[in-house]
């Protein structure tokens, strides 16, 4: 059976949302009610004298909204099909609508088909209580029994027999009740059996259990005189299924099961219309594929004509309403197509005889659909630090794709052997580490429509680490929380020793103010836990459940980090000056200990300290530093990224670190160097009015410092390009544009960076 498939683009998206598109397909003409189950505020009596009704309602969810979600959805979708679309309740009008002023709206416009989209629950009463079957799943739709009496059809409301006699009671859209013999009345239901049937395996192809076609007496099947169906999309009680009807993008795919499932309908329709009363009975058109990626091509051919050489053939193909190819009538039966944009075709086969003067004398139709092929966007891991035995989850974000379930497998290795492969079609893996080291997933996607092994594949790779642990079961002081394990999500009222080593962890953080700490959740450890995930960009809940739990692990190793090494290493060199006086200089090299990405809006002795290093390093003017990673804290990031060709995103990863570091180092041997060397290895003492050469040690450019920066201030001022009063170590945008100018006056490339070219130069005019 033909199956509609998955994800098509935005583009796809938004032709099919147009209300202006129409095409001349299968359902042209054709008239569908669509019922959105159910509506209005229960709260208020409507003009047809009855409450509103939200069905069925899970969690604050009500049954009312997801079917009308799917139910307009499912109206753009039909109305790019050609059909005409009448609403018993429309998608921005949140009414009451009874059961009879549904079917007489279906009755009266003489509608081609009915059909009423709803949503299941299934429960059981225990002491008086509603209690939720949460295994209860599946898709299904039911259809009732009609008759047909003298070429029109009716209501069929069952037999009575009076005497020897079989009667069947019927009635017709306005009311009329009549009574015919039973042998005179064709009571029908295999048309409704069978779209109900298409539905459900359609959508079942989403992952949703098959419960079947099922008769019924349903108000609204029973009493509609046309192929009317009801369907119960999935079971809300059932928590992974209501995540599925919830979800605008699932909702969109059920959607268009059914929406393919009324045209296969129709096609078989036709067909059997073809067979009574067509101009070539057998004719039969026959396509490679319904549903095609961009790049592969369509192939048609015609089938059942016996006198082929007494017909001649043209193949006309729109989109969008528009034609995008037409050829002249000729002879071939077949043909093939490359459409170069994704979207809905339409397709139509004329033949006429050859001797005919009309335009054609029979035709038959067709569509397919083109889908831009899957690709990987990303993968993330759920937590930025993995432990050993605790559960991660890696989501995959696919693009394109066709409209069914998309196939993924995960490849997990450690250390390069593979550890584990999962298969699964929810884009997810969720994993626990049972070891330390470098892991790689490599994950796989693969379309239904592909015929290759794999569409796309993408990898990540992460570091996991022992956590060390600490007992619930025993006196915790200060001193023994360097981590945190978690066992449980802890919130008000909770008691235990994991809860003194939270309030003890927040306390080392500045979080937790309390004189002393006790075995109890109480509001000044809520309020403490709600502070810090307010810092951290959490959540804010004052609940440590995992998340929490992870980020206060990451700022404790950070600050064990800061507190056990060295981060100041001072030396005192003993010089002599310009007078001949013994001077002592102070060199402290600041180093940064990397523990988390810093990034705006986040706080933290580690944000101080990197406020620290950039005013060192001379990217921050600011009187005093914070512990507040703010806007001024984020420009200066910038520059510096920029200063060194690192991605400038203003975000402080584990590479700015490193780069930030090796900076400072390189300051601090500038500066110490220049307590005996002023020019880093050139024994002559340098000042504006005597310099001599410049020596090159590395390449200077905006944003560094150093003696060697002073150096060329001094060299560009005597030369006359750099107009300041006194120099300093910091090369800013005045040394930049003095530097630029030299350049171009030299005839040297203008890029403000000094290299040895320029250096060389610089060095030969000082001369």
């Amino acid at each position: 059976m033909l199956k509609f498939f998955k994800k098509v683009t935005c583009l796809l998206i938004a032709m099919l949302m147009s209300t202006n598109i129409v095409f001349a397909g299968m359902l042209d003409g054709k008239k569908i009610v669509l019922d959105a189950g159910h509506g209005g505020n229960p709260l208020i009596t409507y003009s047809n004298g009855k409450k509103g009704d939200p069905g069925a309602c899970v969690d604050n969810i009500k049954e009312k909204d997801i079917n009308i979600a799917i139910v307009e959805k499912l109206s753009n979708i039909l109305k790019n099909f050609g059909a005409e679309i009448i609403f018993t309740r429309e998608p921005n009008n949140d009414v009451s609508v009874s059961l009879e002023e549904r079917v007489k709206i279906a009755n009266s416009n003489s509608a081609d088909m009915f059909i009423s989209v709803h949503n299941n629950i299934a429960s059981t009463t225990q002491n008086g209580k509603t209690v939720l079957n949460t295994s209860a799943s599946g898709t299904e739709a039911f259809y009732s029994k009609y008759a047909e009496y003298e070429g029109k059809r009716y209501i069929y409301k069952g037999d009575v027999k009076e005497g020897n006699i079989v009667y069947a009671n019927i009635q017709d859209v306005d009311g009329n009740k009549l009574k015919v013999e039973k042998t005179k009345v064709k009571i029908l239901e295999e048309d409704r059996k069978i779209l109900a049937q298409l539905v459900v395996d359609s959508i079942s192809s989403l992952g949703f259990k098959n419960r079947g076609a099922k008769p019924s007496e349903y108000y609204v099947t029973r009493y509609t005189v046309m192929p009317s169906i009801l369907i119960e999309a999935g079971f809300m009680s059932n928590p992974e299924e209501l995540k599925k009807l919830t979800d605008p993008d699932m909702q969109q795919k059920i959607a268009f099961k059914i929406a393919d499932a009324v045209y296969r309908y129709c096609e078989d329709v036709e067909k059997n219309n073809r067979i009574i009363n067509g101009f070539i009975k057998t004719l039969n058109l026959n396509m490679s594929n319904r549903f095609v990626f961009l790049g592969q091509s369509i192939l048609l051919k015609l089938d059942g004509i016996e006198n082929v050489d007494e017909f001649v053939y043209k193949v006309q193909i729109k989109k969008d309403g528009e034609i995008v190819f037409e050829n002249d009538y000729g002879s071939d039966l077949s043909f093939e197509y490359n459409p170069n944009t994704i979207g809905f075709y339409d397709v139509n086969y004329f033949i006429k005889k050859k001797d005919s003067q009309n335009e054609y004398d029979d035709k038959i139709g067709a569509n397919f659909i083109v889908f831009k092929a899957p690709s990987i966007k990303s993968i993330t891991l759920d937590n930025e630090k993995v432990y050993v035995d605790k559960p991660i989850t890696i989501k995959t974000d696919v693009e394109g794709g066709s409209y069914d379930i998309m196939n993924y497998k995960f490849d997990v290795y450690l250390g390069g052997n593979l550890v584990t492969t999962v298969t699964n079609d929810s884009g997810l893996l969720q994993y626990i580490p049972k070891a330390e080291g470098e892991y790689k997933v490599v994950c796989y996607i693969k379309d239904k429509l592909n015929n290759n092994d794999f569409n796309d594949k993408k990898e990540m790779t992460f570091i996991v680490e022992r956590q060390q642990e600490v007992s619930r079961g025993g006196t915790i002081t200060e001193g023994d929380i360097t981590s945190l394990v978690y066992t449980r999500d802890l919130s008000l009222g909770v008691q235990g020793t994991d809860v003194t080593a939270l309030q003890i962890a927040l306390k080392k953080l500045g979080y937790y103010n309390a004189a002393m700490t006790s075995l109890v959740f109480d509001n000044t450890t809520s309020m403490a836990v709600e502070e810090f995930q307010r810092a951290n960009a959490l959540t804010v809940n004052g609940i440590a459940e995992i998340q929490t739990i992870n980020k206060i692990n990451e700022l404790l190793k950070s600050l064990g980090t800061k507190n056990t090494t060295t981060s100041t290493n001072t030396q005192t060199n003993t010089t002599t000056n310009n007078q001949g006086q013994n001077t002592s200089i102070s060199n402290s090299s600041i180093q940064l200990a990397y523990a988390r990405i810093l990034k705006y809006g986040m706080s933290g002795q580690d944000v101080k300290k990197l406020q620290d290093a950039l005013k060192k390093l001379g990217y921050l003017k600011a009187t005093t530093t914070t512990t507040f990673f703010g806007t001024s804290t984020k420009a200066s990031v910038v520059a510096f990224q920029k200063a060194n060709k690192l991605t400038a995103d203003g975000v402080v990863g584990k590479t700015t670190i490193n780069k930030i570091n090796e900076a400072l180092k390189k300051q601090t041997v500038q500066t110490t160097a220049s307590t005996t060397t002023p020019s880093r290895g050139n024994t002559e003492q340098f000042s504006s009015n005597n310099i001599t050469q410049l020596v090159y040690t590395r390449t200077l450019k905006l944003g560094l410092s150093g003696q060697d920066v002073k150096n060329l201030q001094d060299a560009l001022k005597k030369l006359g390009y750099l107009k300041v009063t006194t120099t300093t170590t910091f090369f800013g945008t005045t040394t930049q544009a003095a530097v630029k100018e030299f350049q171009k006056a030299n005839n040297l490339t203008v890029d403000g960076i000094v290299g040895p070219n320029t250096i060389k130069i610089i060095n030969q005019k000082l001369k």
